[in-house]
């Protein structure tokens, strides 16, 4: 059966965002090959077709989040929005988009899975970090290059910690407590 021009680049994303959905929403080991796939709406047979193993789909859905993110700060920064990275962090640190897994940001859905990866995906974990950083470190308070990325690896830390916490609490209020509390912090470390 021959498909239709650009069929086998459409499954692919397809594959990719529903995987990507799945995975922020369920972890690396809270889902296998199949439920997967079924999200996907292909067989299984089309996985191996794209992608080859687990792992090689974890890391091309990690890259992808990163991208997206450094794209989002590029975005902010370019807007001439004076205060953009404080600006982006508020929006970060929101309630709705703390509990939006599936939408959400791939960091502190998945990092943890990303540690205990295979040396590649952990590879391209911190090659898409350091693009993130490179961005944010535009941003932060310091009178040094050194003390500027010091900075945007604690703006990272901050705000993918609180929202990995803030989702552990049972109290929304405490949640937000968390979420602000954190925003406070990030007055202190951005330019």
């Amino acid at each position: 059966m021959r498909y239709k021009a650009g069929h086998k680049e459409e499954a692919r994303e397809k594959i990719l965002v529903a995987a990507g959905k799945r995975l922020k929403r369920s972890g690396l080991n809270g889902v296998g090959i199949d439920g997967l796939m079924a999200e996907a709406g292909v067989t299984s047979g089309a996985f191996y077709t794209h992608f080859g193993s687990k792992d090689r789909l974890f890391e091309e859905v990690m890259t992808r989040g990163l991208t997206k993110m450094r794209d989002r700060l590029v975005m902010r920064r370019d807007s001439g929005e004076k205060d953009w990275l404080f600006e982006y962090a508020k929006a970060y640190l929101s309630i709705d988009r703390c509990f939006n897994y599936e939408d959400g940001c791939v960091l502190p859905a998945l990092s943890t899975d990303a540690g205990r990866a295979s040396d590649q995906v952990r590879e391209a974990y911190a090659k898409g970090m350091k693009d993130v950083i490179d961005v944010c470190q535009l941003g932060t308070a310091g009178d040094t290059d050194e003390e500027r990325r010091a900075n945007a690896w604690k703006y990272i830390s901050i705000i993918v910690g609180a929202v990995t916490m803030a989702r552990a609490m049972p109290d929304n209020a405490e949640a937000e407590l968390v979420l602000s509390s954190a925003l406070d912090e990030i007055r202190q470390i951005v330019r």
